[in-house]
């Protein structure tokens, strides 16, 4: 990646590779203006701080990605989280470029606070929240179309519609959820003699799915739909054991109770839920989250539900990894007897 700065119609653009921007201010530059430090000095300050910037975005929409943070956390925000939000949110670029005592200044708030709320949003530290900030504010996502179907929709609509909600949920969801949570949570399950599965109703199609793919590569797991059965058979998990535990909004009773019940016995609990807090992730040793849309939607868990199977297929494919040989073979061995039933007299 390429940074410099070039002068435009006696204004100061931004080069990066082949792209020119337009900065909305240079003041928090060293030196700060022109005229004091002349312009090649602060030309050549301004590329290293920007380089420096620019070079700690590792991926694409790294804004989308802190205004996926910003909307996930507003649930817990205080007064005072919620007015930094806004002014980062309504001043992205500004913002991108403030120092922590200015932000806090224009936010109304105080530096220790900005620290805080910058911390909340999972940053190791302000250069890192800087940095997703950095990219320009047409990454920031605008309001989307909405995804509630209408009585006029088309078929086209609703195919891009459902696209829309698929993509973003993914997306999303993998914004959420740290590389090292998912490790964590492959490592207990790889370990785990026997993985209980729980959950109802949208929950349980995703919990089902996840169960028949580890019969198929011989993990041995136990999921009942009744969830009378989920509670009773809870007590059966102990401390050699894990459960996985679905529940969209985290306060499912039947889900609830055999987490807790499994958790007494001391199996890890890995639950799968929307970022809302909630007394399942209370429960669990392990939270891995999908953002909470289902009230955009209205038609059911759609969004959800698409969520909780990329979850559940990360856990799985790093299940399936882990003995490639033995996965493989056993893939081979159903597939082998399912054939047969598909060979009619």
């Amino acid at each position: 990646m390429k940074a410099s700065l070039e002068k435009h119609s006696g204004r100061i653009k931004i080069r990066i590779n082949d792209e020119l921007l337009d900065p909305v201010s240079f003041r928090y530059f060293r030196p700060r203006n022109v005229i004091t430090a002349g312009f090649e000095e602060w030309r050549k300050s301004a590329v290293r701080y920007m380089y420096f910037r620019i070079s700690l975005s590792k991926c694409r929409g790294v804004a989308k990605r802190l205004f996926t943070r910003i909307t996930e956390n507003a649930p817990r925000f205080t007064k005072t989280d919620k007015k930094i939000a806004d002014y980062i949110l309504k001043n992205p670029e500004r913002a991108a470029l403030m120092p922590v005592n200015v932000l806090a200044e224009k936010s109304g708030a105080s530096p220790s606070a900005v620290i805080r709320f910058i911390k909340k949003l999972n940053y190791k530290n302000a250069n890192e929240f800087r940095a997703d900030l950095s990219k320009k504010s047409a990454n920031i996502p605008r309001e989307k179309q909405s995804l509630i179907i209408q009585p006029d929709d088309s078929t086209e609509t609703m195919m891009d519609k459902i696209a829309e909600i698929v993509s973003e949920s993914t997306a999303k969801t993998l914004e959420l959820n740290k590389e090292r949570s998912f490790a964590q949570g492959i490592k207990r399950l790889v370990e785990a003699d026997c993985i209980y599965i729980l959950g109802i109703g949208a929950s349980g199609i995703v919990a089902y799915d996840f169960h028949q793919k580890l019969a198929r590569i011989n993990k041995k797991s136990f999921y009942i739909a009744d969830s009378n059965m989920q509670v009773a058979v809870s007590v059966h998990a102990g401390p050699r054991d894990a459960v996985v535990a679905f529940s969209c909004s985290g306060r499912t009773r039947e889900v609830n109770l055999a987490t807790k019940q499994a958790k007494g016995n001391n199996a890890f609990c890995i639950a799968v839920t929307s970022t809302v807090p909630s007394p399942l992730s209370k429960i669990a040793d392990l939270v891995l989250t999908f953002p909470d849309r289902e009230s955009e939607v209205r038609i059911g868990a759609i969004y959800s539900r698409y969520a909780q199977f990329v979850i559940a297929d990360i856990l799985f494919m790093g299940i399936a990894r882990h003995n490639f040989d033995e996965m493989e073979r056993s893939l081979v061995k159903t597939r082998r007897i399912v054939n047969q039933l598909n060979n009619r007299r």
